[in-house]
């Protein structure tokens, strides 16, 4: 088995976070993680910043006013009347 080295460049300013990440680790663990990471991508694991960026849109298509509803999904009515008028109405049209 080859072992193939692949190089990536960063802005490190804007990645300083990754790039402070990375310079804390050792050659071998830097390549370690960064297989694990691209591994992790690769099969779809979901992380903490996808469901962040998940959230965050959902919470901008609310504060628009957009409803987003699910294929399949049951609705739910919400019954706020008043049990009083409630009995009232469902008393209509029969014969007491």
């Amino acid at each position: 088995m080859a072992t193939v080295v692949y190089s990536f460049s960063l802005d490190d300013k804007k990645h300083l976070a990754l790039k402070m990440w990375l310079d804390s680790l050792t050659k071998q663990q830097r390549s370690g993680a960064i297989r694990d990471i691209l591994a992790a991508h690769l099969n779809g694991h979901v992380t903490l910043r996808d469901v962040y960026q998940k959230l965050s849109a959902i919470e901008r298509k609310l504060g628009k006013g957009i409803v987003v509803a699910m294929e399949n999904e049951t609705s739910r009515v919400v019954n706020d009347e008043p049990p009083d008028i409630a009995a009232t109405l469902d008393r209509l049209g029969k014969n007491e």
